[in-house]
């Protein structure tokens, strides 16, 4: 593979600086956004992962796996589609940027800005530390997180059946190419559909087995340290178990001021910068 351009860090790097980013799960909080703060939230530099263009049109859409990537292609075509791999490659999906993903260990710092030679996002087995490294990489003066609870395995679609059943007739459109495990031995459709099938009851189980609440606290720390104000607009949060303010939603979006921030398609002239292997 050819070395990838500079300009593929150079689309992504301070292409927000001084605004307000979101980083928008798709928790149960989701489900509760409605009216006046979702029309607002679209209008405002948005990062979202797992399936939130299923609720919201968002600026960015970052994700480790494939499949949802071939989703948000289909479902949000002027969202721009970051595709984090453990290595940088062509994009898989048309259009998508690809992005390389390494392992954040204690003790790290977050690199301000990409490295032009191999853009890089940082991460802890989840993808919304993914998105706080991007969010700090665009120039946020503060990263705001909304849905991102992670306090078990409820989503926004457990609280909205019409979104429910929209996201697994998606998959079934989808379907169940072998291009969907090319990092993840385990992606199938049946392993999506199981996931989206799963009873209330079944997702009140703990978010994960491994607490990643000392990974979002050194995250903050790092944030802190370099002036970025750090936002969760729920209290019942990893997030703000982290160490993150806590605020209202409907106030943190008042205090983005009136100006819409520049939204950007970069992913055509991303994936002429990375050379097929």
């Amino acid at each position: 593979m050819s070395s990838p351009s500079p300009a593929l860090s150079r689309l992504l790097d301070d292409r927000h600086v001084g605004e307000t980013v979101f980083v928008v799960g798709s928790g149960p909080q989701l489900a509760t956004v409605r009216g006046r703060a979702l029309e607002r939230l679209q209008s405002l530099t948005t990062i979202a992962v797992n399936k939130v263009f299923f609720r919201l049109n968002t600026t960015y859409f970052l994700s480790a796996y494939v499949g949802e990537i071939m989703l948000a292609a289909r479902r949000a075509p002027a969202t721009t589609l970051l595709h984090m791999r453990p290595v940088l490659a062509a994009a898989l999906v048309p259009g998508a940027v690809p992005l390389r993903r390494d392992l954040f260990e204690p003790g790290m710092d977050l690199p301000r800005r990409l490295d032009p030679a191999c853009p890089t996002l940082l991460t802890r087995f989840n993808v919304a530390l993914g998105a706080t490294h991007l969010a700090y990489a665009l120039g946020a003066r503060r990263i705001a997180f909304v849905g991102v609870e992670q306090r078990n395995q409820l989503h926004f679609w457990n609280f909205d059946e019409d979104a429910r059943l929209e996201i697994r007739a998606a998959l079934v459109e989808r379907g169940d190419p072998d291009l969907l495990r090319i990092d993840h031995p385990y992606a199938s459709l049946a392993h999506d559909l199981a996931a989206v099938d799963r009873s209330h009851d079944d997702c009140l189980r703990p978010f994960y087995t491994v607490d990643h609440t000392p990974t979002f606290r050194a995250y903050f720390e790092i944030l802190a340290r370099n002036g970025v104000d750090v936002v969760a607009t729920t209290a019942e949060s990893v997030v703000a178990d982290a160490g993150a303010r806590v605020a209202r939603l409907e106030d943190v979006l008042d205090d983005c001021g009136s100006i819409s921030p520049s939204v950007a398609r970069p992913a055509a002239a991303a994936s002429r910068c990375v050379e097929a292997p």
